[in-house]
């Protein structure tokens, strides 16, 4: 019969404070921290790494906002851009990444013509 002390669940670590006090600011401490990542758990994929690519939706947090709302609240949220520089489109499109017959074919049919 295996005699040694169970582990510790997620719960038991969370009310015990790091210095074995009670209600120390190291708890106080440790409580925010479990807040905000369980907070910025809301906001990341739910699987982990893949080997292979599947698609995921980054904005998957902000479905219930338009796509340019969702985009300016994004971008706020995890601090970056929202869309490339310009320069950076036009050098993939002098680079042939991007084609100018797409580009062409994309402003026709948001004119509607």
């Amino acid at each position: 019969m295996d005699m040694r002390t169970p582990r510790a669940t997620r719960s038991d670590r969370a009310a015990q404070s790091p210095s074995g006090r009670a209600g120390s600011d190291a708890d106080e401490v440790s409580r925010r921290l479990l807040l905000a990542l369980e907070h910025a758990g809301h906001l990341l994929p739910a699987q982990g790494p893949i080997t292979v690519f599947v698609h995921h939706n980054t904005l998957h947090a902000f479905e219930d906002h338009d796509f340019e709302e969702a985009l300016a609240i994004s971008a706020g949220v995890f601090g970056c851009e929202r869309y490339l520089e310009e320069t950076t489109y036009l050098r993939e499109l002098e680079r042939g990444r991007i084609r100018r017959a797409d580009v062409r074919a994309v402003v026709r049919a948001s004119l509607g013509a």
